[in-house]
């Protein structure tokens, strides 16, 4: 929804300098201001990093387990090509992560993809969890290990005592 938002403002900015007015205000009230490369800036900022990609991926691969879980197979398909998009989305914001996150596009997604079309839980299970050590092993290689992906329902602190 956010980034309908930002894209919406951008083609509103954008029709402006089309009209000669670039330097008009643009947004609900107005806060979008300046000339045209300074209203681009600002919606860069906004856009922000890699942070708000993460955002977005982690509420789908929740949602992506409960599609699983619940045996909604074209939801949990949806899911896995959001996240997709996402991720490439963001990738050409912030390349520098490209590295790290190949392996997850060229092999976890299409893994995770093909769990979900055999439409058996057990399969989707196991991939899922497969899916989610991915997750935590890019997450390390970006030097961001505090950011745990799990599966719904495991302890978001682990218990010490338990190990």
């Amino acid at each position: 929804m956010r980034h309908l938002i930002y894209t919406l403002l951008l083609l509103a900015s954008l029709a402006a300098c089309r009209n000669g007015t670039d330097d008009a205000p643009a947004g609900p009230g107005g806060w979008l201001k300046g000339e045209a490369q300074q209203k681009f800036d600002t919606l860069a900022t906004h856009l922000r990093g890699f942070d708000v990609v993460m955002l977005e991926v982690g509420h789908r691969h929740r949602e992506l387990y409960h599609a699983g879980a619940e045996g909604n197979w074209p939801l949990a398909d949806y899911h896995v090509q959001k996240i997709r998009t996402t991720m490439e989305l963001g990738l050409v914001r912030r390349p520098k992560r490209g590295a790290s996150a190949q392996h997850f596009l060229d092999e976890d997604l299409p893994a995770m993809k093909a769990a979900i079309a055999r439409e058996d839980s057990a399969t989707f299970v196991q991939a899922y969890s497969t899916f989610t050590a991915s997750c935590n092993a890019c997450h390390a290689k970006e030097q961001v290990p505090h950011f745990r992906a799990k599966v719904p329902g495991e302890a978001l602190i682990p218990n010490p005592t338990s190990n």
